[in-house]
């Protein structure tokens, strides 16, 4: 009996202790887990579609001062050696965004999008690193009913605050390329904290939009989240342990979004644009 009590015993400090020890592990593992480093890129769009609420001019990406600002971006892309590059292109539509890449890379024939422009170029540089579509747009955005339903409503201060919104933004940006702002300046401002709150508040406000009984503000906004959040999604899904630092080039307005998400998951840490291209 005694001999028994001793091998029970000595089974139960045994399993303790190497519980102790798998909990100690799983704790050490978890603290001194490295954090994925995502390069954001918000970008205005260089074609200029004028698919956006906010129209601008177009900014000329072919000018000397653009394309050598272009190379430098490239180059300090390929420095932060980003495995995976996350772009703006149906998801759906992986193959044709894998054959037009190889086409790209066998001509080297640029247009002015920006994919081709920074995502293409740097990829081409890095070679190995793999330029992955993660755009989902099977969303419903219907600006005309929500500024009907504010009217409807005589929402007076939210109507003022998105037209003078949208107008300030139009105006700036279009400020800036009159001033002739160099490429890198332009992009830099594109993901300052202030431009992502300012993106951020417009969606904020629009909830409101609506009586008690018409939620078309909330449901504008869901779509936009929903947009964001699957993108999000597909970007996760995506980057796996041996991804070390990985890199998303999106319209700034998503950027804002995804910076949202980063921020409250710890196995993720925010590189900016400025600090790759200036050093810092």
């Amino acid at each position: 009996m005694k001999s028994l009590f001793k091998i029970t015993l000595f089974s139960l400090i045994t399993i303790f202790a190497l519980t102790s020890s798998i909990a100690q592990s799983k704790s050490e593992n978890l603290f001194n887990k490295k954090q994925t480093e995502i390069l954001l890129i918000g970008t205005f769009h260089f074609n200029n579609p004028g698919a956006d609420v906010v129209k601008t001019k177009t900014f000329d990406i072919n000018t000397k001062s653009s394309q050598n600002d272009l190379k430098e971006i490239a180059k300090k892309i390929t420095e932060f050696k980003p495995t995976k590059i996350f772009v703006e292109w149906p998801y759906k539509q992986q193959n044709s965004l894998d054959s037009t890449y190889a086409k790209f890379k066998k001509d080297g024939i640029y247009k002015t999008d920006e994919i081709y422009q920074i995502a293409f170029r740097a990829g081409k540089l890095i070679d190995e690193a793999q330029i992955i579509a993660i755009d989902y747009n099977d969303t419903n955005f219907p600006f005309g009913k929500l500024m009907a339903s504010i009217k409807k409503n005589k929402q007076t201060d939210i109507e003022m605050y998105l037209t003078a919104t949208i107008k300030r933004l139009e105006k700036d940006t279009n400020d800036k390329i009159d001033s002739n702002i160099s490429l890198k300046e332009m992009l830099y401002d594109n993901n300052t904290k202030e431009e992502r709150d300012d993106m951020n508040e417009f969606y904020e406000k629009i909830l409101t939009v609506g009586d008690n009984e018409d939620f078309i503000g909330a449901y504008l906004t869901s779509e936009w989240m929903r947009r964001n959040l699957y993108m999000w999604s597909l970007l996760k899904k995506n980057t796996t342990i041996n991804d070390e630092r990985v890199m998303v080039l999106l319209g700034s307005s998503h950027i804002a979004m995804i910076k949202n998400y980063i921020d409250a998951n710890e196995d993720w840490k925010t590189v900016e644009l400025i600090d790759v291209v200036e050093n810092k």
